[in-house]
């Protein structure tokens, strides 16, 4: 049952270090600030907040700390047949260790111990609701729609692993093929469509959402950048002591980039292969309009509006560990709110949402929705049973103030697309 357990330790991984991601935890901290949603979205095919997941994956990922030969085709065979009828035979032998066999009624039953039952049932509840939300509002995901996204995570995958083949590698050691990895991923692909699509069908754009998010885009003039990075952090197995020889192959990676950029480079391509800027290296080092804005890096601001466009910038240190190589592909004007209002609604009616979003829009269903358990009265928010539910007011940022039912919009501004300062 390894194969499972640190599949879900994957996932959970992906989901921690992806959707639920900040960037600026990363060594690119103080040269980028939190992506745009549409950025957030960019991640490793991460799931949204799914709390079942959440818990699966948070414990079974330390089983894969210790490496043994995966299970056979035969073994492979008796998992899938234990997740298609899990309560078949609970005297049926999974597995023995050290002569001792583990049932698959033993196997339930220590999942549920260690995992513990209210919190696993807490998730389950959660995909429930979710599951009733999204056919109360018409919501489907299309298996065009999943396959979609079951491909874009393991291209992501595949890029990070150094190609197809060796994530293929990778699975085989956990006792998995691709395709069992396709099936695993589309289990989660369908859930985290509809959340995505429950939360923007929700959504209202109000004029003072429209005004902020007006102030810090297309009022001023914006760069259009991409960039690729290298970090010179020590990694597991190195200590302080390497920096410095980590720090001088980095920048020589960076000055090579530079060179062969110059020279006629596909800058996506290179950064897609290259960059480890997980959050934007797939879209190929985008990082969206940059505009003059206090928390951005000096030095970057420095670098970045000199450039002409379609310019390479010299490599440029991050003080937190790593060298960046810039291009600005477009210098946009300034445009009038008139202009571009109706833009601005459909830009944030669209977007993806950001992992605060999701987690208010889970919050606000499961307070109104009622749960009832054997022998006790129906548990629910009353106040906010009545459906459908009312429309978020959307904030640039995806944000929305108060508890349960949302109030007016927030008029802070959204993340920026821009290099930030160091925060302390």
């Amino acid at each position: 049952m390894k194969a499972l357990g640190c599949f879900a330790g994957k996932r959970w991984e992906r989901w921690r270090e992806g959707r639920a991601r900040d960037p600026r935890s990363s060594w690119w901290a103080p040269c980028l600030a939190r992506r745009d949603v549409t950025i957030a979205a960019r991640t490793r095919g991460s799931a949204p907040a799914v709390a079942a997941l959440g818990i699966l994956g948070a414990l079974a990922a330390s089983g894969c700390q210790n490496s043994f030969q995966g299970p056979s085709d035969g073994t492979r065979e008796l998992i899938h047949a234990v997740e298609k009828e899990p309560w078949a035979d609970p005297t049926r032998v999974l597995v023995e260790v050290n002569g001792i066999p583990l049932t698959q009624g033993q196997f339930y039953h220590r999942v549920l111990e260690q995992f513990g039952t209210r919190r696993f049932l807490a998730g389950v509840i959660t995909q429930e609701i979710v599951r009733q939300e999204a056919e109360h509002a018409g919501i489907q995901a299309t298996e065009a729609e999943v396959e979609h996204r079951v491909d874009a995570v393991l291209a992501e995958e595949a890029r990070q692993a150094g190609g197809r083949a060796a994530l293929e590698r990778q699975y085989q050691e956990l006792g998995m093929t691709l395709a069992d990895a396709r099936t695993e991923h589309t289990k989660d692909a369908r859930t985290q469509i509809l959340i995505t699509k429950l939360v923007k069908s929700q959504r209202r754009v109000d004029d003072d959402a429209l005004r902020t998010y007006y102030k810090v885009t297309y009022a001023t003039t914006r760069y259009a950048t991409r960039h690729v990075a290298y970090g010179f952090r020590p990694k597991e197995g190195e200590t302080e002591a390497d920096i410095p020889r980590l720090k001088l192959e980095a920048h020589n990676k960076a000055a090579r980039a530079v060179d062969r950029l110059r020279k006629g480079a596909d800058f996506a391509e290179l950064a897609r292969a290259e960059s480890e800027d997980s959050v934007t290296a797939s879209h190929g080092g985008d990082l969206g309009p940059i505009q003059d804005d206090p928390k951005v890096v000096p030095e970057f601001m420095r670098v970045i509006f000199k450039l002409a466009a379609n310019e390479i910038s010299d490599p440029v240190e991050n003080p937190q560990g790593g060298y960046h190589v810039f291009q600005v592909t477009a210098i946009l004007p300034g445009q009038s709110f008139v202009d571009v209002k109706e833009k601005m609604r459909e830009e944030i009616l669209n977007r993806e949402p950001t992992v605060d979003e999701i987690t208010r829009a889970l919050d606000t269903m499961r307070k109104r929705a009622a749960v009832t358990f054997p022998g006790e009265s129906p548990v629910h928010n009353a106040a906010a049973a009545a459906r459908p539910p009312a429309a978020s007011p959307a904030s640039p940022d995806g944000s929305a103030n108060g508890a349960g039912a949302p109030a007016a919009a927030s008029s802070a501004p959204p993340p920026s697309t821009a290099p930030a300062r160091e925060r302390p």
